[in-house]
């Protein structure tokens, strides 16, 4: 059963089984994080030590990310991908605990560096690359994991507020600019599986750095879908972020 993220707490709410007949897999595109459980599920609900400047961090500092198409040299994508890689892999290197939620964020966090990384290297490897698949492909990869960290329960309003004008920017020029369309673009679910404990099928393994290159719930928000784009301010008329 798949299950938007939004809905998760309110389904947790209505089980009416012993806990452990339950596990959740969480799918972002092509990224996939198996096995936790309710009481995993319940933990980021309720997390105290939540990072609040996360979802800042990774994507609304991270102009590459959702700017408009203003990327017209190569060497002008790189220094915003590269600090995106090097802060993902900064989190995870500091962030090494057994918990299934670190190991969960470390997941979602090392693959859009490696996603980064590819950019990077799909750039520089080429004399004339055709920037606009480049980073339509890296945009589009990335959005899931996006969304998902815009939706986390422990994000401020405020954050969420930004992030999701920006979300829509992210699409829009993915459409008009990138020449991708509304299918390639995957909104990240849960798949709610009911089963035993014992045939839980899981990837909670601890994830490392490669070597080489006020708290408010958000679950009542309306969600922003990729087919339900909601009018928002122009590019001009948006506060510049500040990139850390």
């Amino acid at each position: 059963m798949k299950l938007p993220l939004s809905e998760i707490w309110e389904f947790l709410d209505l089980l009416d089984a012993k806990p452990g007949a339950w596990h959740f897999d969480l799918i972002a595109g092509h990224v996939e994080f198996k096995g936790l459980s309710v009481d995993d599920l319940i933990t980021i609900n309720e997390e105290d030590d939540y990072d609040l400047e996360l979802l800042p961090s990774i994507f609304t500092y991270r102009e590459i990310l959702w700017q408009p198409n203003v990327y017209a040299e190569p060497q002008n994508c790189l220094p915003s991908l590269n600090l995106l890689n090097a802060y993902c892999k900064e989190f995870i290197a500091e962030n090494q605990k057994e918990e299934a939620r670190h190991r969960l964020y470390n997941h979602l966090l090392s693959e859009l560096s490696t996603m980064a990384g590819k950019a990077v290297a799909n750039i520089t490897g080429k004399d004339q690359p055709d920037l606009a698949r480049i980073l339509g492909d890296f945009r589009n990869q990335a959005f899931p994991i996006v969304k998902f960290f815009i939706w986390h329960p422990r994000n401020r309003s405020e954050h969420v507020q930004d992030a999701l004008k920006r979300l829509n920017y992210t699409v829009k020029i993915l459409l008009t600019q990138y020449h991708n369309d509304y299918g390639q673009l995957k909104d990240p679910y849960w798949e709610v599986v009911k089963t035993s404990p014992s045939s839980v099928d899981t990837n909670l393994s601890k994830v490392e750095v490669e070597e080489k290159p006020e708290i408010n719930d958000q679950s009542k928000e309306v969600e922003v879908s990729v087919t339900d784009i909601a009018r928002t301010e122009s590019p001009k008329e948006m506060a510049p972020s500040t990139t850390t």
